[in-house]
């Protein structure tokens, strides 16, 4: 992948990462690898991503989701059921 300038020198071609489509964008600074979103979707979907889960503290490796933050539904549904038990209400802390 080399970036050749064009005529007017303001916008760069490149080549997808993913599809190898070309395309163009409007910098050199630019760091754009793909041509779509649709493209960059594809190529991060397959990266494994190594993560530790907020709830048990465990590192986990994830392919599935770019949100995927806990390691099992267990994990997620314990740290939903902690965070609605910290709760307060401020009208209530108050006091009579």
């Amino acid at each position: 992948m080399s970036p050749e300038l064009d005529d007017n020198s303001t916008k760069l071609e490149r080549t997808c990462s993913e599809c190898g489509a070309g395309f163009t964008v409007e910098s050199v600074a630019s760091r754009r690898k793909y041509c779509s979103p649709i493209c960059r979707e594809i190529e991060c979907a397959h990266r494994p991503k190594k993560r530790v889960c907020p709830q048990c503290g465990e590192e986990f490796t994830t392919d599935l989701s770019r949100k995927r933050i806990y390691c099992s539904a267990e994990c997620r549904t314990a740290s939903r059921a902690a965070q609605t038990e910290t709760r307060t209400c401020p009208v209530c802390e108050d006091g009579p």
